[in-house]
């Protein structure tokens, strides 16, 4: 399988809600009016690891930022009175990981302890996940133990409006212009509007399991008609010294291009 099935896997499994996880006999606990609308608020945006963030910053790189960072991402959803978390694996695989069940306010650091339960467990048996909301930061913390028993202590920090649109916004949107004066743009959801076309595009995140195989950032456009892709085209990119390196389209089956196609100097930034 390809990196660019694999991009379309991961894009298709954040659009599942899964509805069918959790057993209506869960009993939850009463919480107040308070607790209730800062449990709504968890919904507003998802939440991104804040070490894929720092190093996003440092190198432009979508394939770098998530080198040795398994859990990439949540979001917070609503069925009902119940808020399942969906856990986002390496940008390549998502499931709900636990639900937020009641919060506790620490006045000491104005910050909320989120009360969880793992699928199937009764509210008489809920345990604390060590998952604290810092309200002032917009981060949460998250002490995580893995199925092997190893301890990670995670952050994540809220993006708006998701994480897709988020990391486009700081990496390529923005307005552009080649050699010959030629405006090309990449607009906050997604557009491409060069000279010669315009098309939807999307920034590659999940390349696994050929991280350390893969040496090169891309973005796609993919057509899907009838649930089967129609038409796929990826080009590589390269963001340096304030330029936008865009490489030929790759062939099926490839993985980096090496001849540039366009070198476009950044007019706006974000």
């Amino acid at each position: 399988m390809t990196r660019i099935i694999k991009a379309i896997s991961v894009s298709l499994l954040l659009l599942v809600i899964p509805t069918k996880l959790w057993s209506e006999s869960i009993e939850r606990p009463k919480v107040t009016k308070k607790v209730k609308a800062i449990l709504d608020d968890l919904q507003r945006g998802q939440w991104l690891n804040k070490k894929f963030l720092t190093t996003l910053r440092k190198t432009n790189s979508p394939r770098l930022a998530g080198r040795n960072i398994r859990q990439s991402g949540f979001r917070v959803l609503k069925e009902g009175e119940q808020y399942p978390v969906q856990v986002i694996w390496n940008f390549h695989e998502a499931g709900i990981g636990f639900t937020i069940v009641d919060a506790k306010y620490i006045k000491k650091n104005d910050s909320y302890e989120l009360h969880t339960l793992s699928p199937g467990e009764r509210s008489n048996k809920r345990k604390e996940l060590n998952i604290v909301y810092r309200l002032a930061s917009d981060e949460i913390s998250w002490r995580f133990t893995d199925k092997d028993g190893k301890r990670y202590d995670l952050l994540f920090v809220r993006v708006q409006p998701d994480i897709d649109r988020y990391i486009n916004k700081k990496l390529l949107a923005g307005e552009y212009v080649d050699s010959n004066g030629r405006i090309f743009k990449f607009t906050e959801d997604g557009l491409a509007k060069w000279p010669d076309k315009t098309f939807k595009y999307k920034i590659l995140l999940d390349y696994t399991p050929r991280i350390d195989e893969i040496t090169c950032d891309c973005f796609q456009n993919v057509v899907i008609e009838n649930n089967k892709v129609k038409s796929l085209t990826t080009w590589d990119f390269q963001i340096k010294n304030n330029k936008l390196l865009i490489y030929e389209p790759i062939q099926p089956g490839e993985y980096c291009s090496k001849k540039i196609l366009y070198t476009l100097k950044r007019q706006k930034t974000n």
